[in-house]
C-alpha cells in the first residue's frame, strides 16, 4: 500500500526484548548497512514488509535481509536462499480472521527510541498497543483511514515515530499489521498499519506461486 509519509517508523516508549521472543522479526539494511526497514518472516522463503521498503528498483537487489539477531551491531550475514528455522529465526502465522477493536497487540522493531535523537535503537524493542476502531481512529487523523489499514495506540510517548518501517504488529501470536506510519511521533495520535488480513488471500497466492 502506498504511503504519503515515506520515512522510517521508529518505536518510542518501548522496552528492550530478545529475538527469541519474536524470532520472526527481521532487519532490512541498505547497501551501506543503515537500517532501512523491518519485516516479518512468514515462510522459509518469504518476508512481509511495507511496499515502499522495496519499491526502489535501483537498490532492491542490493538490500540485505538480517535475521536471528537482537542487536544491530556486530557482524551479521545477509540471508541467502531459504531461511533455516530455529529459536532465533522462525515464521509467524497470518491471521485467521480480522482483528477486533480493543484487542491487545505488540509492535517490535529496531527504530529510534528517543524522538529527539535521530538514531536507531541498538537493540530490538517492543511496545504494547491496543487496536482501535477505524472510525474512532479517523477522528484523530486529517486524512482518510481505509478499511485495509489498522490503527493502534497506547498512550502519549509510546508508539511509532514519523514514517514507516514495515515492522510487525502482533496479536495472539498472529501477524495482524505491518507498520506504516505514526503522525506525529508518539504524541497521542494513533499509529497506522497495513491490515494484513485484508491482503491474506493475495499473500497466500504469492507464496503458493513461489513455493
Amino acid at each position: 500500500m502506498s504511503n504519503p509519509f515515506p520515512r522510517k517508523a521508529k518505536i518510542i516508549g518501548g522496552v528492550i526484548t530478545d529475538i527469541t521472543e519474536f524470532p520472526f522479526a527481521i532487519i532490512i539494511r541498505n547497501p551501506d548497512n543503515r537500517v532501512r526497514c523491518g519485516g516479518a518472516i512468514i515462510s522459509n522463503k518469504h518476508i512481509l514488509t511495507a511496499a515502499h521498503c522495496v519499491e526502489d528498483s535501483s537498490v532492491r537487489s542490493k538490500l540485505k535481509i538480517v535475521t536471528g539477531t537482537t542487536t544491530l551491531s556486530g557482524s551479521h550475514k545477509s540471508v541467502k536462499g531459504n531461511i533455516v528455522f530455529n529459536k532465533y529465526q522462525n515464521k509467524i502465522d497470518l491471521p485467521s480472521s480480522n482483528v477486533d477493536a480493543g484487542s491487545n497487540a505488540i509492535v517490535v522493531g529496531w527504530g529510534q527510541v528517543n524522538k529527539n535523537v535521530t538514531k536507531d535503537s541498538e537493540e530490538l524493542n517492543k511496545a504494547w498497543m491496543t487496536v482501535l476502531d477505524n472510525k474512532e481512529c479517523a477522528m484523530t487523523h486529517p486524512f482518510h483511514i481505509a478499511d485495509e489499514q489498522l490503527c493502534a495506540y497506547q498512550k502519549v510517548n509510546v508508539g511509532l515515530c514519523t514514517g514507516d518501517s514495515g515492522g510487525p504488529l502482533v496479536s495472539n501470536g498472529k501477524l495482524i499489521g505491518i507498520a506504516s506510519f505514526g503522525l506525529p511521533c508518539a504524541t497521542g495520535i494513533s499509529d497506522i498499519y497495513t491490515r494484513v488480513f485484508s491482503f491474506k488471500d493475495y499473500i497466500i497466492g504469492v507464496m503458493a506461486i513461489e513455493a
